[in-house]
């Protein structure tokens, strides 16, 4: 008895991955929101003088290198936290910790920016009742869908999914009508990007401080995903396309895979810009 105790592995610990592909990409498009830049076209528009479109493409610039950023970094550590794991491992763990504590109070935050102007909002369709009604009221809805688990998280995001997509369809279809069906000046259609008289840089950056908020969600999404155990191996010469060579890391990823967890195990390929030319999961 003594023996078998002393001969039986212990469990993993971890958290269950309840998750698809899809749910993820789900949860990832709700956070980021195809609806995005509709609450903040106005305020936008104040502060880059008219210029929303301009604004925006500016901060799809800066957020393109950051999404770049993460996609690598994202390949190097395949594991949740985000910012947390990738500065920690990459820059020292004790400002990981100030990033990852900076995530909790974004956490603890936002939940309440949105609970007040989930309140605000529907204040505009229903205004007979007070504000603090209705900040009880989605508080005690989200908090429900917190406790009933992750999976009915997942089910309300596809149901939000689908709404903002069909408000995003009627907003195209309006607008193409719209502009079709109206006799408008030369410079209707470049106005948006510039215009001689209102375009200064200033506004046109304190606009865009505001405009990278349509894109946020994506390191949500990344401190969600988790793909478990991963061995990635670096190779030159179109290495990944040998099967000799490939059978040799397949078995150095079995032979270590004890002291990682076990199976089953993700065997990365990449090549020297870090581009993953081979991924297959060892069971």
């Amino acid at each position: 008895m003594a023996d078998a105790e002393g001969n039986a592995q212990p469990k993993g610990i971890g958290l269950n991955r309840t998750l698809g592909l899809w749910n993820l990409i789900i949860i990832g498009m709700v956070i980021i929101q195809p609806t995005a830049p509709m609450g903040i076209y106005g305020v936008i528009s104040n502060k880059a003088h008219g210029h929303v479109v301009t604004a925006i493409l500016i901060a799809m610039v800066g957020m393109l290198f950051t999404a770049i950023c993460y996609g690598r970094m994202a390949r190097i550590y395949p594991s949740a936290g985000s910012a947390y794991t990738y500065v920690g491992q990459e820059m020292h763990s004790a400002l990981g910790y100030v990033v990852g504590w900076g995530m909790v109070m974004d956490y603890l935050i936002n939940p309440l920016i949105c609970t007040a102007i989930c309140a605000k909002l529907t204040m505009n369709i229903l205004p007979g009742l007070s504000f603090y009604f209705w900040i009880l009221f989605y508080a005690a809805l989200f908090t429900w869908g917190n406790l009933r688990g992750i999976k009915t998280s997942a089910r309300m995001n596809e149901v939000l999914c689908a709404g903002m997509t069909v408000v995003v369809v009627l907003f195209l279809g309006s607008v193409v009508r719209a502009v079709w069906g109206v006799h408008h000046d030369p410079g209707f259609f470049t106005h948006p990007f510039y215009d001689p008289a209102t375009f200064h840089p200033s506004s046109i950056f304190a606009g865009t401080s505001v405009a990278v908020l349509s894109y946020i969600g994506f390191d949500v999404f990344l401190s969600k995903q988790s793909d478990g155990t991963s061995l990635g191996f670096i190779v030159g010469d179109d290495s990944w396309n040998d099967p000799t060579i490939v059978t040799s890391f397949e078995k150095i990823a079995r032979d270590a895979a004890p002291a990682v967890g076990g199976l089953p195990l993700k065997l990365r390929l990449e090549n020297t810009t870090l581009e993953v030319k081979k991924d297959e999961t060892l069971n």
